[in-house]
């Protein structure tokens, strides 16, 4: 009994830290929920332009990331393609991503515009919150 109550309460802790639901997805710490906080930054945002053709909806990669899953981000949205799928230069993709005590940092790359940048953000009541930011024109 006392085996099956950690085991739930551990599977719990994974998914409020992490926003997947076994140790297997945890593989990866790229949930939808902070895939979605990323683009919604508004310093992000700035480089999406979703009225541009091609852009709407974006395209997103990263590992762990389903493959058709649609994503609602602000004014963005988006949906998750293969890595490998589309041109390098027309997704925006999640290239490194760690979580641990309800903090995430993540690190992502938009070649469409040049853009390279990481996030460090924390878990709050509400969902993911950013803590910092630095953005790079290349």
């Amino acid at each position: 009994m006392r085996t099956t109550a950690l085991a739930h309460t551990v599977a719990t802790v994974l998914f409020i830290v992490t926003g997947v639901s076994s140790a297997a997805e945890s593989t990866t710490c790229l949930s939808e929920s902070l895939v979605a906080t990323v683009l919604q930054d508004v310093a992000v945002q700035d480089y999406l332009h979703p009225e541009m053709p091609g852009r709407n909806p974006l395209l997103v990669a990263g590992l762990g990331l389903v493959s058709g899953t649609r994503l609602e981000a602000g004014k963005v949205r988006a949906v998750v393609v293969e890595w490998k799928g589309a041109a390098e230069s027309e997704v925006f993709r999640f290239t490194r991503c760690s979580v641990a005590d309800g903090k995430a940092t993540v690190e992502f790359q938009f070649r469409a515009e040049g853009l390279k940048g990481s996030m460090s953000l924390h878990r709050g009541l509400e969902g993911w919150l950013v803590e910092k930011r630095r953005l790079v024109e290349q």
